[in-house]
């Protein structure tokens, strides 16, 4: 895997998307720390992930600025 352009978002992206089966010890929590302060939404799936109920909760929407 080429790191660099793995994390080479574009500057509209929002939200990343981890459904990996790591939960908090996978890749979406090492990618949060690679993107802090850049305004992306790091969103952990997966069989032990926490964040299922705010990808499927389309009624608290957050934007961040």
């Amino acid at each position: 895997m080429q790191w660099t352009a793995v994390m080479n978002f574009p500057e509209t992206a929002t939200h990343a998307v981890d459904f990996g089966p790591g939960g908090l010890s996978g890749i979406g929590p090492l990618t949060a720390r690679n993107l802090d302060g850049c305004g992306v939404c790091i969103i952990v799936i997966g069989n032990k992930g926490i964040g299922d109920a705010e990808l499927y909760n389309s009624q608290n929407i957050r934007y961040d600025e």
